[in-house]
């Protein structure tokens, strides 16, 4: 009587598109693992600026001497607000705890901050020097929130995308408002040495 041989099936050749769809499959899940844990590294820098934000601006506040750029700081704190509360409901989406991560380049930024609110120069030099401190703040927090839309797009996170496009766009509208103020109110009486009201 002849001997039967058994062959496991993983001995029996298989197809070259067979083995080229599986390795991309994989590949395909890998690299969205990757997407998403990038995606979630950002979310908790953004949540760590927008709450160490919240104390810089409060500091801002008031020392200033301009009315329009202390309202403009006062509306901002309040959208800052709204902007970690956006965070936090994202993290609920993706299933994962807020946890705020040190963001290195955003820290480096705020110290230069802080360093120009504790100088508290007189006058409109230092609402110049203010106004240029929040500036490059947004021009940060601007590009990070391009970069993380672009991501979520990526993942098709689709909530979490119309929710940072919102933050975004706060970001960019508030730029606009420090840059005509700059250029109208506090650089040109800065370098003129006009005090506002001297006149």
């Amino acid at each position: 009587m002849q001997e039967l041989k058994i062959i496991h099936k993983s001995a029996y050749p298989r197809s070259k598109d067979s083995i080229e769809r599986k390795t991309i499959r994989c590949y395909g899940i890998m690299q969205s693992f990757q997407l998403m844990k990038l995606f979630e590294n950002k979310l908790k820098e953004l949540y760590w600026s927008e709450k160490t934000l919240i104390k810089v601006i409060k500091k801002m506040i008031g020392s200033v001497r301009s009315e329009k750029l202390n309202d403009v700081l006062s509306d901002h704190l309040t959208e800052t607000e709204k902007q970690v509360l956006r965070i936090e409901y994202i993290f609920k989406i993706i299933e994962k705890k807020a946890v705020p991560k040190k963001y290195e380049v955003m820290c480096s930024v705020i110290k230069e901050a802080v360093l120009t609110i504790d100088k508290r120069e007189p006058g409109n030099r230092y609402d110049a020097a203010i106004n240029s401190a929040i500036k490059i703040i947004e021009l940060h927090e601007i590009s990070s929130y391009r970069e993380i839309c672009e991501i979520a797009k990526n993942l098709r996170l689709i909530i979490a995308v119309e929710f940072l496009e919102v933050t975004l766009k706060m970001e960019e509208a508030v730029y606009e408002k420090l840059s005509v103020m700059t250029f109208n109110e506090v650089n040109i009486e800065t370098e003129c040495g006009i005090e506002t009201g001297a006149y």
